[in-house]
Order: structure tokens, then C-alpha cells, then sequence
């Protein structure tokens, strides 16, 4: 249950996403990290992922990629028990961050924005941005 205004928010803008009509234009950065977060709470991040990809991957500048990067660290930072609030404030999180992990070259591609290519910049050892796998495939 939302407990603040950025909760209420995030729980709007997941709404909107789940039964809403298909929107015309990308959410900003900032809607878009509150409704994965309310998103992921609700049904898990792979399925966040599934909902995201049928309802933004038609859109103009929809780019797959940062769309799994997006579900990645937001999912990583709520199970290190961050609130809605230090979502927003995190690093991970910030515009741009995920020049960490790719060329910038390898992120603007068409191959990036069309489906999740792996990280192409990184360390022995770091996490990695990936695809959330669904807990009901692995459950079957």
C-alpha cells in the first residue's frame, strides 16, 4: 500500500501502464524508474519487463536495452531495501549511468535499441545488467 506521495505516484503511473490506453510518447526518465518500481513490486521484474516491452516497444526512441538496464537496477536497488525516494536520489539510476556498462557507440546502436544486448564495458566480477528471467517458468 502507497504510504507516500512519490508511492501514490509510481502507483498512478503503473496503473496507467497495466489497464490504461496505449501511451503515445515515452514517460520521462523519472516516471518511468516510479512505475517500474511500483511494477516490480507488484508482479516480479521479469514480468515488469514483459508489460514494459508490449507497451512502450512500439513507441518512437523506445530502446530495449536501457528498458532491461531500467528493470535491472531498479529491481536490484528494491531488493537492497531502498524506498521510492532513494530510487530517485541512487546513481544507478541517473540519466546516463549506463554508459558504465556500454560504448556509448554499442548503446546507440540499432541492434541495442531493438533488443538487450549484453554490456560491453565492465570488470571481472561486476554485476551485470541482464534479463530478469520469470519465476513461473522456472517454477514449471
Amino acid at each position: 500500500m502507497a504510504t507516500n506521495h512519490l508511492d501514490l505516484l509510481a502507483d498512478s503511473l503503473a496503473d496507467s501502464l497495466e489497464s490504461g490506453p496505449t501511451p503515445t510518447a515515452l514517460p520521462a526518465h523519472r516516471d518511468l524508474v516510479l512505475a517500474t518500481a511500483a511494477l516490480i513490486r507488484r508482479s516480479g521484474a521479469a514480468e515488469t519487463l514483459g508489460l514494459l516491452r508490449l507497451t512502450l516497444g512500439s513507441l518512437p526512441r523506445y530502446h530495449d536495452t536501457r528498458t532491461v538496464f531500467t528493470v535491472w537496477a531498479v529491481d536490484r536497488l528494491l531488493a537492497a531495501g531502498l524506498s521510492t525516494t532513494a530510487l530517485l536520489w541512487h546513481p544507478l539510476l541517473a540519466p546516463g549511468s549506463e554508459l558504465a556498462w556500454w560504448d556509448a557507440a554499442d548503446l546507440d546502436s540499432a541492434l541495442a535499441a531493438r533488443q538487450f544486448v549484453a554490456p560491453t564495458r565492465y570488470s571481472t566480477g561486476d554485476p551485470l545488467p541482464e534479463e530478469p528471467h520469470s519465476t513461473l517458468a522456472l517454477a514449471g
